[in-house]
């Protein structure tokens, strides 16, 4: 074990991480075998078929109607994933073994940010619980939006983290291009990019035309990144797409009587409900966005009719997002979509873990504790707020506890990087 440690210790930070990634990406690849083929209508099915029909006359089109446009989802995934799909245009299960690719790019940004907020130790140690978690793999077995995001969450962190110390032309730029991404990978996002914005404003008030000036820089950099998706949109729907239409069906799927009433799905979604919206919408119009309108109509109307209900419902919400209610259906429905039943309830357990070991390590008073995570902590709060509030409002589905991941991962790495008086203040560069 020495010998291994001596090893280990004479490795450089690069070294370290490139082992790191690489195990982890091997353990990824080995991962997308373990998984089973959907067997419900899943996002994969729509992420899949969109990329296959963008070399079609038919691109993000209807799955089941050529002739019907559709925007479910943001475009993002489909499009980097595109270019195998035209190599092998026959290839649905085999595009799951591309996703792995954005486990990696967590797994090194992880890593950068730990350097840049402490040391190359806490670098090392978040690339490895990052590597590990279960949260952070569990869907890079399947040709879904969330490697993507979380990925791109976490190197938003890095820019912000660059910016936030040295305000620069090119870290504006490069930061409004990972948030136009993000924004057509999970449009969720953009409030919350517009969130962080607002801090990085806040951080550096004491010069605040620079800060106004490259926030603005950022959010025009991200309009353009996002506007050809909102104009592809808008000549093909009938009323107005921002960017996707599915934010209808997520309100009505959680917002009716079996969510507010029966207690097998109170706080959570059901097909049942969706399905029943969807029937009533179609009958009325063919066009998805209006489809859309009125689903979002429908969910709110309930909503308001039962408002003595949501303070329930809420509790709720943040109870199966935790885990902490009928975590036994989470996994059935997640088999449905092909994750392994054994992977999914690893990722429970190993979420408890995180929280337990990241509860402990807060009630531990260090010195100078406060700022290790300077110049972040805003940022860092914002997503755990982000977490708690995307749960509240729809619906506590795990994999919207990324951003939650990666703040109790940040803070973890960064009590542990400095359990040791030797590397309690360590170089604070940005890179």
């Amino acid at each position: 074990m020495n010998v291994l440690q001596r090893w280990w210790g004479a490795q450089s930070f690069r070294m370290r991480i490139a082992l790191i990634a690489t195990v982890g990406l091997l353990w990824r690849l080995y991962y997308v075998t373990l998984e089973q083929p959907y067997r419900i209508l899943t996002d994969e099915a729509w992420y899949v078929t969109q990329t296959h029909r963008l070399f079609s006359p038919y691109p993000f089109t209807s799955l089941f109607d050529y002739s019907v446009p559709t925007a479910q989802h943001g475009p993002m995934l489909s499009l980097l994933v595109s270019p195998v799909a035209w190599l092998f245009p026959d290839a649905t299960a085999g595009l799951r073994f591309l996703i792995p690719c954005f486990g990696v790019m967590t797994i090194v940004g992880f890593a950068v940010l730990g350097k840049q907020l402490i040391s190359d130790r806490c670098g090392v140690v978040a690339a490895c619980l990052a590597a590990v978690l279960p949260d952070f793999w569990i869907r890079d077995g399947l040709v879904v939006s969330e490697s993507l995001s979380v990925a791109l969450l976490v190197w938003l962190l890095v820019l912000l983290v660059s910016l936030l110390r040295g305000p620069r032309l090119r870290t504006a730029v490069l930061l409004g291009i990972v948030m136009g991404v993000l924004i057509l990978t999970r449009a969720e996002c953009a409030g919350l990019c517009v969130l962080l914005l607002a801090v990085v404003v806040w951080k550096l008030r004491s010069e605040l035309w620079s800060a106004a000036r490259f926030s603005v820089i950022t959010l025009v950099v991200s309009a353009v990144v996002v506007s050809p998706w909102v104009a592809f949109n808008a000549s093909r729907f009938q009323s107005n797409v921002l960017l996707t239409n599915n934010l209808g069906i997520t309100l009505v799927g959680a917002n009716c009587h079996a969510t507010y009433y029966d207690g097998r799905y109170i706080g959570y979604d059901t097909p049942q409900c969706w399905n029943e919206a969807q029937d009533k919408a179609r009958a009325i119009s063919s066009d998805e966005a209006v489809q859309s309108s009125l689903m979002k109509t429908m969910g709110l109307d309930y909503a308001k009719a039962h408002a003595t209900r949501i303070p329930l419902v809420i509790a709720m919400r943040e109870a199966w997002l935790t885990g902490l209610y009928r975590p036994s259906y989470v996994v059935y429905m997640s088999a449905l979509g092909g994750q392994p039943r054994w992977a999914t309830w690893v990722q429970l357990v190993s979420f408890w873990l995180l929280a337990v070991v990241a509860l402990g390590l807060g009630l531990l008073r260090r010195r100078g504790g406060r700022g290790l995570l300077d110049p972040l902590r805003g940022p860092i709060v914002l997503y755990i707020v982000f977490t708690l509030a995307l749960a509240a409002v729809f619906v506590g589905h795990w994999r919207y506890r990324s951003t939650l991941d990666i703040a109790a991962v940040l803070f973890i790495a960064s009590r542990l990087a400095t359990s040791r008086p030797k590397a309690a203040l360590a170089v604070d560069q940005p890179v």
